[in-house]
């Protein structure tokens, strides 16, 4: 409160004489008179908590760059110093997968735009991330399945000819941590072994053609009775009219808009009328 006065006085031409403005301001116990000390103090103690949150969950350069660094290196296990490094500065292992993994699958991509890194290390570089998704995954326990979301069986997977699949694995990721009963199918052209899925989650890049999603959304029908098939990854913003032009039943990025639609999906009359968001 002294500095933010201080600061105000100073603003207004250094003078120490308080403006006719600043005559009319109570004084700061007159005003904590309005709100209990205990819960003044909670509120305090909450907006520290949100900011604290936010914070923590901001990537911050400069790991992210060692980060990247260490999945370009010749020792494949050296990004293992550098995950030590972002525990200890209190980033979680979810974080790492949900934020530091997709920010270095970014900036991969962009050196390889920009001609600073070639193919076969971004090839390789992708493929460790990939594999840090999966070796985090085994350092943080899963949670018990409970619930109607439990009795769900989700399928991810890619269109034919999609060369990467980290959006897939960091999804499942997503999905496995509250809960559900996920399985990634890694090659696309692949049938999976059963055909009783309830959810098929298609995760495109947004270079694919359009008759190539809409053979994609067909095909992942066959998966199940009548499994809810939804669209996510890089192509949402890339093109209008998704939902209606690929015959999906949902287009999102938003992990809690898909989690809606599987709850919708144990409903026994059916999922209600799904929207895109493109």
């Amino acid at each position: 409160m002294t500095l933010t006065a201080a600061s105000v006085t100073m603003e207004r031409g250094n003078s120490l004489t308080p403006s006719r403005e600043d005559s009319q301001l109570q004084p700061l116990h007159h005003q904590t008179e309005l709100m209990p000390l205990d819960e003044l103090a909670r509120v305090a103690k909450d907006a520290l908590s949100q900011v604290a949150e936010e914070s923590r969950r901001m990537v911050r350069k400069p790991l992210l760059q060692r980060f990247v660094t260490s999945t370009c290196d010749a020792d494949p296990t050296a990004f293992r110093a550098v995950v030590d490094q972002m525990r200890s500065a209190l980033v979680r292992d979810e974080d790492i997968i949900d934020l530091y993994i997709p920010a270095a699958a970014r900036v991969l991509g962009d050196a390889w735009l920009e001609d600073r890194l070639n193919w076969a290390t971004v090839s390789i570089a992708s493929s460790r991330l990939a594999g840090i998704v999966r070796w985090l995954e085994d350092c943080t326990p899963i949670p018990p399945r409970c619930g109607a979301l439990a009795r769900l069986r989700i399928l991810i997977r890619v269109p034919e000819g999609a060369q990467h699949t980290l959006g897939m694995f960091v999804l499942a990721s997503q999905l496995r941590r509250r809960g559900l009963c996920v399985r990634a199918l890694l090659d696309p052209a692949e049938m999976p072994d059963t055909r009783d899925f309830d959810v098929v989650l298609i995760s495109a890049t947004g270079r694919e053609s359009l008759a190539k999603l809409q053979a994609c959304v067909i095909k992942s029908r066959t998966f199940g009775r009548a499994p809810l098939v939804a669209l996510g990854g890089g192509i949402i913003g890339t093109a209008h009219g998704l939902l209606g032009r690929t015959g999906a039943d949902l287009v999102t990025n938003d992990i809690e808009e898909v989690l809606q639609s599987c709850r919708a999906a144990t409903m026994p009359n059916g999922p209600p009328t799904l929207r895109s968001v493109t």
